[in-house]
């Protein structure tokens, strides 16, 4: 047997040469020219996006319930003066007469206006015109305003979307609020009255137009702030300012409502001053329990304007009784801080009379706007979060312009008015026209005033511990939505 021949060893491959670095490059004397435009750039991956604006169909279930329920909470607001009324009169009308009579009262919580048609009278002078009455029980209308911006809440978290799509939804209550007040407009009438033995005859109705308008534009208002400040919606008003925007309404309104609250509580406390005033004021609770308590509860519908009355004259503002009639026109200041009403009247033979100065004591009334901005400012400052006592004043100020605005709106709710014509008033040019409440004008710009001065010093106040500028832009380019510390 053959053995099996060696095998030769291999020979070792050669090992590789290093491999050579790259010699460095030299520099140019000089920079190398770039192209005028970078290559582009792609742009980032679009972020996922969530369910798109909610469709105009959504919301109008709760716009309808919440519209519903408002009125159904004002015609119990208003039964309740009817029904102390019907128990303590010793005439009652009819239960269709009282119903209407609800109607009435539940339409002066949304400014509208009673028209009042006289016809009839003797063969010799016979008689007809047309007497329209508007004026504001305030106290319903903050609760219609109320409830109304609640609704406006519920359709925006029903329907969701961003902050504006969602005031606009929470705006759809007062389509459905103003088309259910326009229908029950019609219902509101009284045909055939007889006023007098001469065979004179008054029916009453509402105004439609103004039954349509003031709720729309009252609901309007109102379910667009319920729905803007509603949880997301505050991201909105907030998204540059950061708080600012919210400090200011809120300061704003904080001195509107401070500054009533006092005023009332001012007047509250005149009552021991003027025992005969106080003690005729309670004469209607010796005829009977009702009577006195519908004599009440009148009064407390008309709290807001009673206050609003003292309020703004108490800023320096004047109450007015102006009107117009054979082309001419006029008005007299019968309240304010030169003009008190008074049965020390100068008998100088003016017309109109010159009433004197209010009593030294009445000028404590000064105190409730004082309090009012002051701490309408420093609420401004505390929810506004401020970066800086500049930012904190400047919050203050914001405030005092919103009540400014606020303070001219309830002047105008605050007034009466009145308008004649027809044949009772041709022989005076057709056509008579009475206000009653305060000047508007001169009311926006006292409490434009007070509020700007007594806003910036109570937001001066109450951003006392914080630094005296801004940081600086570095800190806030983290957060350039947010300027709070």
């Amino acid at each position: 047997m053959e053995e099996p021949e060696p095998i030769p060893p291999q020979p070792e491959p050669p090992p590789e040469p290093p491999t050579p670095e790259p010699a460095p490059q030299p520099e140019p004397p000089f920079p190398q020219p770039q192209p005028p435009f970078p290559h582009p750039t792609p742009p980032p991956a679009a972020a996922p996006t969530g369910p798109g604006p909610p469709p105009l169909s959504s919301g109008w279930r709760p716009a309808l319930l919440g519209a519903v329920g408002t009125i159904l909470v004002l015609g119990v607001a208003a039964g309740i003066g009817v029904a102390l009324g019907y128990v303590s009169a010793d005439t009652r009308p009819s239960p269709v007469a009282t119903a209407r009579l609800v109607g009435l009262v539940f339409f002066a919580f949304h400014h509208v206006g009673v028209h009042t048609s006289i016809a009839g009278g003797p063969s010799g002078f016979p008689v007809h015109g047309t007497i329209t009455l508007a004026f504001a029980m305030l106290t319903g209308t903050v609760i219609a305003l109320w409830l109304l911006a609640r609704t406006g809440r519920a359709i925006a978290e029903h329907v969701g979307g961003t902050a504006v799509v969602r005031g606009l939804h929470g705006a759809k209550v007062a389509l459905p609020y103003a088309v259910i007040v326009f229908a029950v407009s019609w219902l509101v009438r009284f045909e055939g009255g007889e006023l007098t033995g001469e065979g004179v005859h008054a029916s009453f109705r509402v105004s439609p137009l103004a039954a349509f308008l003031w709720p729309l534009g009252l609901a309007a208002v109102a379910g667009f702030v319920g729905g803007v400040r509603s949880p997301q919606g505050r991201v909105w008003l907030a998204s540059r300012l950061g708080s600012w925007p919210t400090g200011v309404v809120t300061g704003g309104g904080a001195m509107l409502a401070i500054g009533l609250g006092l005023a009332f509580v001012g007047l509250v406390l005149l009552a021991p001053v003027h025992p005969d005033a106080t003690s005729a004021y309670f004469g209607p609770f010796k005829d009977s329990v009702a009577t006195g308590l519908a004599v009440v509860y009148v009064t407390l519908l008309f709290v807001p304007n009673m206050a609003a009355w003292v309020l703004l004259p108490s800023m320096g503002s004047c109450l007015t009784a102006s009107g117009s009639a054979i082309g001419l026109s006029g008005s007299f200041c019968f309240l304010s801080y030169t003009q008190f009403p008074s049965s020390n009247v100068a008998t100088t033979g003016r017309v109109p009379p010159d009433l004197p100065g209010p009593p030294a004591g009445y000028f404590l009334f000064l105190l409730a706007p004082l309090v009012a901005v002051l701490v309408g400012g420093m609420i401004a400052a505390r929810t506004g979060a401020p970066a800086s006592r500049v930012q904190s004043v400047a919050v203050g100020a914001g405030a005092g312009v919103v009540f400014a605005f606020l303070a001219l709106l309830t002047a105008v709710l605050a007034t009466i008015t009145a308008r004649a014509a027809g044949s009772l008033t041709q022989e005076l040019g057709g056509t008579i026209t009475l206000h009653a409440g305060p000047d508007l004008t001169r009311s926006f710009l006292v409490a434009l005033l007070w509020g700007v001065v007594g806003g910036a010093l109570g937001g001066m106040w109450g951003g006392r511990s914080l630094a005296s500028t801004s940081p600086p832009p570095a800190a806030l380019a983290a957060s350039p939505g947010d300027i709070s510390p």
